[in-house]
Formats: C-alpha cells, sequence, structure tokens
C-alpha cells in the first residue's frame, strides 16, 4: 500500500507534466491570443513564462478558450429607458421635506 505522500507527489507530477505541455504550446501559440501585447515578444520572454503557465495552465486554458470563442455582441439593442419620469418626480418633491431643489435636479436628469 502506498503512502498518502507518494500519492500525492505523484498528482503533483502528473499536474505539473500536463502543465509543462500546456506550457509550452500556451507560451508559443496561446499567449497571443490572451495578451495581444505579447504577440511580438521574443523568445526569451516565452520562455520566462512557461513556468509560471506550468503552475497556472488550469486558469490560463480557461482564459485562452474564452478568447477562441468568437465575440458576442454585447452593445444594447434599444436605448435606455428613462428611470424618472415627471409625475415621480413632483410626488417625490410631496413626499420629501426637501422639495423643490431636488425635484429641479431630478427633472434635468429626465430631460
Amino acid at each position: 500500500m502506498e503512502s498518502i505522500v507518494t500519492i500525492l507527489l505523484r498528482i503533483l507530477g502528473v499536474y505539473l507534466l500536463i502543465g509543462l505541455i500546456f506550457g509550452i504550446l500556451f507560451a508559443f501559440a496561446g499567449v497571443k491570443k490572451i495578451d495581444p501585447a505579447a504577440a511580438e515578444s521574443g523568445f526569451g520572454f516565452k520562455l520566462l513564462i512557461i513556468p509560471g503557465s506550468m503552475v497556472f495552465w488550469p486558469l490560463l486554458a480557461k482564459r485562452w478558450a474564452k478568447a477562441l470563442r468568437p465575440q458576442q455582441n454585447t452593445a444594447p439593442t434599444a436605448p435606455p429607458q428613462k428611470l424618472l419620469n415627471k409625475s415621480a418626480c413632483s410626488s417625490f418633491t410631496v413626499s420629501h421635506p426637501a422639495g423643490h431643489p431636488l425635484r429641479a435636479l431630478a427633472l434635468r436628469l429626465v430631460k
């Protein structure tokens, strides 16, 4: 029966082996997709990021996969609705002791 330490070391070894393979692929192909500024980086930079990408390969793999997906159009299709209308402003001034200064500000925001 193997000890717990041996099992944990084997799991760590497999994790780092996967990380090494991913790190090499990521340094030479994937970093361009995540960070456009790194697209023109040299060979030295790519060697420097391999150890870090070995450790953080699950997070970087997720970001790489997200960068490969086509971007969805997040622009609003309809113009934003007004938050207040004039009747809401007038009812606000009746119930609020500050009265007219806030009503004037609210009416300027509505226009």
